[in-house]
């Protein structure tokens, strides 16, 4: 994933896109794009679009090695892309949503099985959808136990509760689970059991398993260690049928509008004690 934003200026169209990647290309220090996806807001000229993305890329000295579309709205418009590449004689391999525990449309509209159905890699965006979706900001602590205002109005809190709470569940569930099988494998062993590691799983690495349980591919951002070693922490294990069950009979299909799911900003002059407005 890329950005387009600049010194305060956002670029568009193909050219844009292509600088974007190479400046992201040049900070990470590699010559070959892995996978280009774009979302063009006609799926049906998809190929062509992405097809002049792809050149533009290629001409400024970067390698394009697999395609994909982002943006993709039902499993109508998925179907719609890929006919678009095929005509092309081009593998539309890969797909990007926005996908979380909070907004499940993809389950609905048909792309996961779509996808499925077609062999195309589904890339979930905003996997915690920003955090709101981890259990990390709940309403009982919604700043995080951090000493700065929240980001979130206590209505939009108590509105996705029963997500946290099934979370909060299911990780307790996982961690008793994984735990057990330690001590299990201990004892066959001959170690003693009060050395074995408790498995302990947090809410965000469910949130994660969630998507994976669905068929997609979470990208969660990353921006310090703790949270890398919280993804590193998803290695080696999966949720049960049971498990994943729980957390669909509360997950929504659309987040709120966000007017009232985030706090509006105030005027610096009011002060830092007025900085969010509930």
């Amino acid at each position: 994933r890329h950005g387009s934003r600049q010194f305060g200026k956002v670029r568009y169209g193909a050219h844009g896109v292509a600088y974007a990647v190479q400046k992201t290309q040049i900070d990470l220090g590699v010559s070959q794009i892995d996978l280009l996806a774009v979302g063009p807001r006609d799926m049906e000229k998809s190929a062509s679009v992405v097809k002049a993305h792809v050149s533009e890329v290629c001409g400024l000295g970067m390698a394009v090695d697999e395609v994909g579309v982002a943006n993709v709205k039902g499993g109508a418009a998925l179907r719609a892309a890929h006919r678009a590449f095929q005509r092309r004689g081009k593998d539309l391999v890969a797909c990007a949503v926005d996908f979380n525990v909070l907004q499940a449309g993809a389950t609905r509209d048909g792309t996961l099985k779509v996808a499925k159905e077609l062999d195309i890699t589904v890339f979930a965006r905003s996997p915690l959808a920003s955090g709101l979706g981890s259990g990390k900001y709940v309403e009982g602590d919604p700043s995080n136990g951090i000493a700065f205002p929240s980001l979130w109005r206590a209505r939009a809190l108590r509105e996705v509760a029963p997500v946290h709470d099934a979370l909060e569940r299911v990780a307790r569930m996982v961690s008793a689970r994984r735990t057990g099988a330690r001590r299990k494998a201990a004892e066959r062993a001959g170690q003693r059991i009060s050395s074995v590691p408790p498995g302990t799983v947090t809410p965000t690495q469910v949130a994660l398993h969630w998507c994976i349980a669905k068929g997609a591919v979470p990208l969660p951002a990353v921006k310090t260690r703790a949270q890398a070693e919280e993804i590193l922490g998803c290695r080696n294990w999966f949720l049960t049928r049971e498990e994943v069950a729980e957390l669909d009979k509360v997950v929504t299909y659309k987040l709120p509008r966000w007017r009232y799911l985030r706090k509006q900003w105030v005027s610096v002059e009011e002060g830092f004690g007025a900085m969010y407005r509930p």
